[in-house]
């Protein structure tokens, strides 16, 4: 299964908030039992330095296959890069398959003007 494409622009020092359901090609929900996940921006795929991690900001909805990430406002303010790319991966209960990546894309970032 090819990773979704989902671009998306954050606004600096507000609270950034998404939620992504896991689907077949039926549309049906794919439940996401034992799954774990982990996202990581960077400004590009190739480079090392980590922009932000916000694996602990996901959190999934088993039954329904659902994917929320929240974003405290403190951790959008403190993003200093402009534009890059994430990726999110999903990572099944031990003894399954390997990882599976979800989702992938841009993000853009609007500086905060009012401090």
């Amino acid at each position: 299964m090819a990773a979704g494409v989902y671009n998306f622009v954050v606004e600096q020092g507000a609270q950034f908030e998404r939620t992504f359901q896991w689907k077949d090609a039926k549309h049906v929900p794919i439940p996401m039992t034992g799954y774990t996940a982990q996202m990581q921006l960077r400004e590009q795929s190739n480079n090392a330095l980590i922009v932000a991690d916000w694996s602990r900001y996901l959190t999934i909805t088993e039954a329904e296959g659902i994917l929320t990430l929240t974003v405290p406002a403190p951790q959008t303010e403190i993003i200093q890069a402009r534009v890059g790319v994430y990726d999110i991966e999903l990572i099944p209960p031990a003894g399954a398959a390997s990882k599976i990546r979800f989702l992938k894309g841009t993000w853009q970032l609007t500086r905060e003007v009012t401090k």
